[in-house]
């Protein structure tokens, strides 16, 4: 048996457009691993679907609070 078992994260992102990017990481989430999946992840699938396009979008996110840090939600 494996004492250190390997945890395998995924960050995914979708709108009536379709599924964007999904993003795989291991080690523990926070704020700034967050802001780097935004800028890696959300961003480009934003950029392609919604702001090219001229289109209104929001952010969706739940009550964690490394989702609401002044960091990540600039």
């Amino acid at each position: 048996a494996t004492k250190h078992k390997i945890k395998v994260y995924l960050w995914g992102c979708l709108s009536k457009q379709g599924f964007g990017t999904l993003y795989l990481f291991t080690d523990n989430l926070n704020a700034y691993k967050l802001i780097k999946i935004y800028k890696k992840a959300l961003m480009s699938y934003a950029k392609r679907w919604f702001i090219t396009k001229n289109e209104y979008w929001i952010v969706q996110k739940d009550n964690d609070p490394k989702h609401r840090s002044k960091l990540c939600s600039q």
